[in-house]
């Protein structure tokens, strides 16, 4: 029923919610002969097969209730159920075959009995799974030449082949993001946990072009590329309808289709890599744009970085959120996360900005192998930390005093493009020094003394790891007082130069 849905919009329910639904069965399920029948009927059914279903169980598929209530179901004696396994019988419908297609059309009421009987569910449950392993409609009967002819029609799949399957027809067309992303944040759900279930059989994804299991990606699906390669064009617009959540799923599918990590290779054709470089290259001009307006820009670069690499993105984290069914919102007093709803105002603008030059920078620098070297832009191992011992020899040095609460401590001041560095002399060698503080210069914000022209108020606030933490006390705030007003504005210099690099 809920296949049905994504197709028909004369039943019940939405395409929405049938769509939610079979990304929540494909993750959570992993019964073998179910997973390969339902991925079959999804990517493999064609227009007879959709005719047959209907003049099977009728032309209009709907709820109803069951005939037997589920506490008459359960009272029932086992000895029924016993009785019974004998007269079941499990067979699949092969469309190919003439013979089979008509015996079973003309036996309908046989077949809804079988289908919705509660004891032979439960029986069919209960039998031996490699008696009841129910293979392909299409692919566990196919001979060697079939398979063979299969490989060759898999570099020739086009727009003919789509319109004759009604079901991935649909699920291609869910991927249209010009209204909203609702839809499409769904039917990628769909493509990937069916794609990465380990009950889905290879053939049948491959059928399609869903190369995801695969190490030749050659004959990836162009159709579903060049969809996913429209949604991160539309992604950078101006005021675009796509959500960061969408955007994370698209480049995690597209990368599965065509690079394999294994061998560090990628198969995207020149066509859709100039597509990808140009949404690239489009997203590096709404960076810059960003950059001449915000003025906390450095700081939120690195902090929106430093939440992607601490905070992935986890398609079951975002299927689990009641609040993806809903259209997307723009106000963030909604309380829904910032990933799973549109910007609003100038700083949410930058902020998804910043992360979209993430994103499509990462999926760039992958699918043609060039390792990242210039993100972050502070690295780790570059920077001074806490009691490390310099040479101060060639360093520039303003003496100051820190006044922290009732405590004073005579301090140098190292000037340092990128950290803000205290430092104490080292009594044991001549010209070295002990490093007593260190911070990156841009949580560093300075305020001149209104009383006293040698002193400056610094403060330094470090960034919250975590999203749902909203108080950030300072790890220093103090004054510091100079020798004179002269070495007091140099420092404010240097500090208000290392914040603008």
């Amino acid at each position: 029923f809920f296949v049905y849905s994504i197709k028909d919009p004369r039943t019940k329910l939405d395409q929405s919610s049938a769509l939610f639904l079979l990304a929540e069965f494909f993750l959570v399920t992993r019964y073998l002969p179910v997973i390969e029948e339902l991925a079959d009927i999804i990517l493999s059914a064609n227009i007879e097969t959709v005719e047959a279903v209907q003049r099977r169980y009728g032309e209009q598929i709907s709820y109803s209730l069951p005939p037997t209530s589920l506490d008459v179901c359960l009272a029932k004696p086992d000895a029924l159920t016993n009785k019974n396994n004998s007269e079941i019988s499990l067979s699949a419908l092969d469309i190919n075959n003439d013979a089979s297609r008509h015996h079973h059309e003309h036996e309908p009421n046989r077949a809804r009995s079988a289908s919705s009987s509660p004891i032979s569910f439960a029986a069919h449950h209960r039998l031996d799974e490699s008696s009841t392993k129910s293979t392909s409609l299409y692919i566990s009967n196919w001979t060697d030449d079939q398979k063979t002819k299969l490989h060759i029609d898999q570099l020739k799949f086009n727009e003919a082949d789509l319109a004759k399957r009604p079901y991935f027809e649909a699920l291609i067309q869910a991927l249209d993001c010009t209204e909203n992303d609702q839809k499409c944040f769904y039917a990628l759900s769909v493509i990937l946990t069916m794609a990465m279930n380990p009950s889905t059989d290879t053939g049948i994804l491959e059928s399609v072009g869903l190369t995801v299991k695969c190490s030749n990606k050659t004959f990836y699906n162009t159709i579903l590329v060049d969809q996913l390669c429209e949604i991160l064009s539309l992604s950078v617009s101006p005021d675009s309808k796509i959500r960061l959540a969408t955007m994370n799923l698209a480049i995690n599918l597209l990368k599965k289709l065509v690079y394999d990590e294994e061998e560090n290779v990628s198969y995207l054709s020149d066509h859709h890599l100039a597509r990808i470089e140009g949404a690239y290259e489009q997203s590096t001009e709404d960076l810059r744009r960003h950059y001449r307006q915000q003025e906390m820009f450095l700081d939120m670069f690195e902090d929106e970085y430093r939440q992607m690499e601490l905070n992935p993105m986890r398609l079951e984290y975002l299927l689990k959120d009641p609040c993806m069914l809903y259209p997307p919102t723009t106000t963030p007093l909604s309380g829904v996360e910032f990933i799973k709803r549109l910007p609003s105002g100038d700083v949410e603008r930058a902020r998804r900005s910043i992360r979209m030059f993430f994103l499509i920078r990462a999926l760039s620098l992958g699918l043609r192998s060039v390792t990242e070297a210039e993100v972050p832009l502070t690295k780790a191992e570059n920077l001074v930390k806490e009691n490390d011992k310099l040479d101060l020899n060639n360093s520039d040095l303003i003496a100051c005093t820190v006044h922290i609460k009732e405590k004073k401590d005579r301090r140098f001041l190292v000037t340092d493009p990128m950290q803000f560095i205290l430092i104490e002399p080292d009594v044991k060698r001549l010209g070295w020094g002990i490093v007593k503080f260190c911070d990156l210069m841009q949580d560093v914000k300075v305020a001149n003394d209104k009383e006293d022209t040698r002193s400056l108020h610094i403060t330094i606030h470090k960034p919250v790891n975590n999203t749902y933490v909203k108080s950030n006390p300072p790890i220093l705030n103090a004054k510091f007082t100079f020798d004179d007003h002269i070495r007091c504005m140099t420092a404010k210099q240097n500090l208000s130069k290392g914040r603008l690099r």
